[in-house]
């Protein structure tokens, strides 16, 4: 369980992630060390700092009033949506969806928000699936992924694959 969720890291990394989305939508997301799809949130020292603080000035700020974050923040007052979530919001059943994590709570939060999604894929792996695997893997679900090819640098681990034509060539893949 992720208990620094709706930190100000949080806030730095979501704000921008929530608006890139909106603004520019891909057919695919993955990430590797998802954590849960929400958190309940409650109120701690460093809470007050970060999302609960952002939701307090943001709508007094003419540039954050209208922003993405703030939306899906108040989308569901009491519930912390991590970036699964704040995925799952934006592009919805157009998206394709790949999530990844090593906690067992975080695996069963992200398969209960994935359950009404036509493509989504959970890996109770995260970060430990590249280090666990070959160079080249073959992945298959839904025949939507194949030829995953694992990367690793200084403890991050992402996946790149080949969709139909070509390496990325009609997609975008985000790992925050």
């Amino acid at each position: 369980m992720n208990n620094h969720f709706a930190e100000l890291g949080d806030v730095w990394k979501h704000l921008p992630l929530a608006e890139i989305l909106r603004i520019n939508p891909p057919r695919q997301y993955w990430e590797t060390h998802a954590g849960s799809a929400s958190y309940a949130l409650t109120e701690s020292p460093s809470r007050l700092h970060g999302a609960l603080r952002f939701l307090s000035c943001a709508p007094c700020d003419p540039d954050l009033r209208d922003c993405a974050y703030l939306r899906d923040l108040r989308s569901s007052p009491g519930v912390y949506p991590g970036s699964p979530a704040l995925a799952l919001q934006a592009l919805g059943q157009s998206a394709i969806y790949l999530f990844c994590d090593v906690d067992p709570e975080s695996a069963a939060s992200l398969r209960i928000a994935t359950s009404g999604f036509a493509h989504g894929a959970i890996s109770k792996s995260g970060g430990r699936y590249a280090r666990e695997t070959k160079s080249r893997h073959a992945v298959k679900r839904d025949g939507w992924l194949r030829n995953a090819a694992v990367i690793g640098a200084r403890g991050f681990y992402g996946l790149l694959t080949t969709c139909g034509a070509g390496l990325l060539a009609s997609s975008c893949a985000l790992a925050f």
